[in-house]
C-alpha cells in the first residue's frame, strides 16, 4: 500500500468506448497517495485529497483539433474514417460501410456523452463534504507501519509483552484505515461511477490488502496473548513445583542459610 502508485489502487474507472476512441485514454485509477490517468500519476501525496479527480484538461489533453468543449466536428473525424474505409474497399464494398457506420455510431455517442462527462468532472462533489478530511486517510497506515518496525526489535529481544500492545495498536489503526477506504468507496468513489462516461468500476487489490493485513495482525495478537499467557502459566507451575519439592526441613536450612 505504501510502496505502489500503480499496481495496488483502491478503485479503478474505465472510459466507454466511444470516449477513450477520442481522448486515447483507457481508465482512471484512484491509489492511496495518488491519482493515475492510464500510466501517468499525480504527484504522490502523505495526505492525498480524494475530493480531487483528473481535471478536464488532463482527461482531454492531447485530442487535438478534433475535440471542442460543446461539440465534436463530424467532418473532422469522419477524414480520417473516410481514408481508412476507402483503404478497406479494397477488400470489399461492405468492409468500407461497415466502417463508416461504426465511426458514424461512435461520433453521435461522443457528442452525447462526452460534454455532460466533463461537466461533471468539472463540478465534481463528493456526496459529503470530505474536504481537510480524506487527507487523513493515509495516515492510520502509516503509523501501523511505523509500529510493525519497531516491533521487530523488541520481538528478537523477547519484549512480549510490549510486543503485544503494540500489535493490537497496530491492528486497530489498520481497522481504522479499512474503515476510512469503505467511506471512500461511499463517499467518493459511488459518485464518480454515476459519472457518464465512467461506466465500468473495479475494486483494487488495495481494499484486499487492507484486509489481510488487518486478518494476519488480529490473527498475530492473539496467538501473541496465547504465547505469553502460556509463558507465565509454565513459569508460575515451576515455581510452585520448585516449592514442593522441599522438604520441612530443607526449607529450615535454607532459612538459617538466608539469615546469615
Amino acid at each position: 500500500m505504501v510502496g505502489s502508485l500503480q499496481s495496488v489502487y483502491l478503485s479503478r474507472f474505465v472510459f466507454d468506448e466511444p470516449i477513450q476512441t477520442l481522448i486515447k485514454k483507457q481508465q482512471v485509477s484512484f491509489t492511496l497517495y495518488s491519482y493515475c490517468l492510464d500510466d501517468v500519476c499525480s504527484d504522490p501525496s502523505f495526505k492525498h485529497n480524494f475530493d480531487q479527480i483528473p481535471s478536464v484538461e488532463e482527461i482531454v489533453e492531447g485530442i487535438g483539433n478534433k475535440f471542442t468543449k460543446r461539440f465534436i466536428d463530424p467532418n473532422q473525424v469522419e477524414d480520417t474514417v473516410g481514408n481508412a474505409a476507402d483503404k478497406a474497399k479494397e477488400f470489399g464494398e461492405n468492409a468500407g460501410e461497415t466502417i463508416k457506420n461504426t465511426a458514424g455510431d461512435v461520433i453521435q455517442k461522443v457528442n452525447e456523452i462526452l460534454p455532460t462527462m466533463l461537466d461533471d468532472i468539472k463540478n465534481f462533489k463528493p456526496q459529503v463534504s470530505t474536504v481537510n478530511f480524506v487527507g487523513l486517510f493515509s495516515i492510520p497506515y502509516l503509523i501501523a507501519f511505523l509500529i510493525n518496525i519497531i516491533m521487530l526489535p523488541l520481538l528478537y529481544f523477547n519484549f512480549n509483552i510490549l510486543v503485544v500492545v503494540l500489535l493490537f495498536l497496530s491492528a486497530f489503526f489498520v481497522a481504522l484505515s479499512l474503515i476510512f477506504d469503505i467511506l471512500l468507496f461511499v463517499w467518493v468513489f459511488k459518485v464518480i461511477a454515476l459519472i457518464p462516461g465512467l461506466g465500468q468500476q473495479k475494486t483494487g487489490s488495495g481494499i484486499h490488502l487492507a484486509v489481510w493485513s488487518l486478518i494476519f495482525l488480529t490473527a498475530a495478537t492473539i496467538l501473541m496473548i496465547i504465547g505469553v499467557c502460556n509463558k507465565m502459566c509454565i513459569s508460575g507451575i515451576v515455581k510452585k513445583l520448585g516449592k514442593k519439592r522441599l522438604s520441612p526441613s530443607d526449607e529450615k536450612n535454607q532459612n538459617l542459610t538466608s539469615e546469615v
